[in-house]
């Protein structure tokens, strides 16, 4: 059923905009979705929910499918806008991701509890859930659905089998697997650990500092490397990303006390921002060489600064776990623009870690979908032989 809703739900999408821009009477027939993969047909579905039917062809990097659209922009970035599919998705250490409007800051829901605490999010794995570190409950790695915020259980070992002791930020790398800050150890520092994306099973300690002091709280793949924020030193550290051999430091000073988050900044310079949470201060490094610039922004609006990132509008947005808010920065100037999100908005309590991902998105209605091919004068009949889709005429 599920593989039917998405054939549909394509052939929706397609006719829609043929609608738009009338096609030739050649350049698409259902025997094209007939002959059509699995993996591609869920590759098109990914990209059209996330990216608009513009992506889709633009990203296939299949003909075929390109020309069988065949579309003009104008129609194709009309069908999904792309600008109306952004949440903001706050975690508090109380164990709530709260969803927001990534326009206005108006609180939409609580997408997500945990039973514990929580402290950082990341959406990805094969399934684009939702992920959240727990270091007060199970020490473990959450997972959630991606559509409405169901809980699905521990994704890495919890409990006794856990060797994650205080689990803090965490991330998906390049190959695909999770990586966790492990922010201590029942035997010395903390280090990095590494996860299979798919089943969560761990596979490595990937980085650490062998017996010198430690404390790893965000961590980012950026440029070729893993860069992680270091509470010991109050620097970030600069890993290989493929070894986990360590490098270097990469930034520190400048007044940087307590690094509880850090963003690469949007453009061609691409510089590091880093949350100072003891200064109520974020300090602005050097993208490539981490050599220091300055102070970004401080004091006003900023109060415990925890989370930090860019939004869609370019603009910085800050975290607050004193006073339950998100302020939100100029991300040229570091002028401060007021509260993003009011203090308290939707029971926001301690937030730290947020990020703008795409809104949930509803499994379509079988109603509704065959209301829009019937329309379109469309009438389908699948039956499966052999595993096999097949189209019989009425």
């Amino acid at each position: 059923m599920q593989n039917f809703l998405k054939s549909a739900l394509l052939v929706t999408l397609i006719s829609t905009a043929t609608i738009l821009h009338p096609l030739p009477a050649t350049s698409f027939s259902i025997s094209d979705l007939d002959n059509s993969n699995a993996e591609l047909l869920q590759t098109a579905m990914r990209l059209a929910s996330l990216r608009g039917a513009e992506s889709l062809v633009r990203e296939s990097g299949s003909s075929s499918v390109s020309q069988s659209l065949s579309l003009s922009g104008a129609s194709r970035a009309s069908i999904i806008p792309q600008d109306a599919s952004i949440n903001l998705y706050v975690v508090s250490s109380v164990g709530e991701v709260n969803r927001y409007d990534s326009a206005s800051g108006a609180f939409l829901s609580t997408f997500a509890i945990t039973s514990f605490s929580a402290v950082d999010l990341a959406f990805g794995g094969p399934n684009g859930n939702l992920f959240v570190t727990d270091p007060s409950g199970v020490n473990a790695v959450l997972q959630f659905a991606k559509e409405t915020g169901a809980y699905l259980g521990p994704f890495t070992p919890p409990g006794p089998s856990s060797t994650l002791v205080d689990p803090l930020g965490l991330t998906f790398g390049p190959n695909g697997n999770l990586f966790v800050a492990n922010g201590g150890t029942s035997t010395g520092p903390g280090n990095i650990e590494q996860y299979d994306g798919n089943t969560g099973a761990l596979v490595n300690v990937f980085a650490s500092r062998g017996q010198t002091s430690f404390a790893p709280g965000e961590l980012i793949f950026q440029n070729g490397f893993l860069f992680v924020a270091d509470g010991a030193t109050d620097s970030i550290l600069r890993f290989n990303q493929d070894t986990g051999a360590f490098i270097d430091t990469f930034a520190s000073g400048g007044g940087l006390s307590g690094p509880s988050d850090f963003v690469f900044g949007p453009g061609p310079n691409g510089n590091l921002f880093v949350t100072s949470a003891v200064n109520n201060t974020i300090i602005q490094y050097d993208g490539l060489t981490g050599a220091l610039i300055g102070t970004f922004a401080s004091g006003n609006g900023l109060n415990v600064p925890a989370g930090i990132t860019f939004g869609p509008d370019n603009n910085l947005y800050v975290s607050n776990i004193n006073s339950n808010s998100v302020a939100r920065f100029d991300g040229a100037t570091g002028s401060y623009l007021g509260d993003f999100v009011i203090p308290g908005s939707g029971g926001l309590n301690s937030p730290i870690g947020l990020e703008f991902a795409p809104a949930p998105i509803p499994e379509p209605a079988i109603g509704s979908i065959f209301s829009m091919l019937g329309a379109l004068g469309l009438s389908l009949t699948w039956s499966r032989v052999k595993g096999t889709k097949k189209r019989s005429s009425p």
